[in-house]
């Protein structure tokens, strides 16, 4: 898996006030259009190696963050803006983007895979319109 490591955050989920409390700065205290990747496994990794290209240089606002065990931060998942309903069911969920403003824009669910560069590009481009 080839990815760009200076856009990735994995969260610590083995710590889980640490995960959380990372995950709420990443989302109420910096400005990062975010793509959050869900668990781990093969679609996950294809996920993570294609979102991390699309995230763009180190200067652009577009940031990855990997949740292996998303139950560590469930909570803060079940509090965020999401006007669709987008992750009202987060068992087919893979990957889901931020609006700057940390609206859900887009998921991306198991029944989707293999996922391709250019539906990892549209998530990102909902997401920079937010």
């Amino acid at each position: 898996m080839i990815m760009n490591d200076k856009k990735l955050t994995i969260l610590p989920c083995q710590n889980p006030e640490k995960a959380k409390k990372f995950f709420n700065k990443l989302l109420f205290e910096e400005a990062y259009l975010l793509f959050v990747v869900l668990g781990t496994g093969p679609n996950v990794e294809k996920i993570l190696e294609l979102s991390t290209k699309v995230a763009g240089s180190s200067s652009d606002p577009g940031r990855v963050v990997w949740i292996k065990e998303p139950g560590v931060v469930f909570d803060i998942l079940n509090k965020l803006d999401d006007p669709g309903n987008l992750l009202s069911d987060l068992k087919p969920v893979l990957a889901f983007a931020l609006s700057i403003r940390d609206k859900v824009v887009d998921a991306i669910k198991v029944e989707e895979t293999p996922v391709d560069y250019v539906r990892v590009f549209e998530s990102f481009m909902k997401a920079l319109k937010g």
